[in-house]
């Protein structure tokens, strides 16, 4: 993986099959993990920014999310909201 990369994820077919109150929570957790997977990294920091913009409409979340991955070691990425 470069050193940065912007990606457009989608989460709507998996959220929206949990219930409302936990819609917020899975998302950042998909993300999370789907971080992990495409780096192929152990640590994935989230920026404060993504998580404020998931969890300003909590049940019914964002379903697009476009991101920057920064590559800061060979183990550890860090996730910024593009704007």
């Amino acid at each position: 993986m470069a050193d940065e990369v912007v990606i457009t994820v989608n989460f709507r077919k998996k959220v929206y099959k949990t219930p409302r109150y936990k819609r917020s929570k899975r998302t950042i957790n998909l993300l999370r993990q789907f971080l992990k997977k495409i780096s192929k990294g152990k640590e994935v920091k989230i920026d404060r920014k993504i998580s404020e913009a998931i969890f300003k409409h909590s049940k019914k979340p964002i379903t697009k999310i476009k991101i920057k991955v920064i590559k800061e070691s060979e183990e550890k990425y860090r996730a910024e909201l593009v704007e």
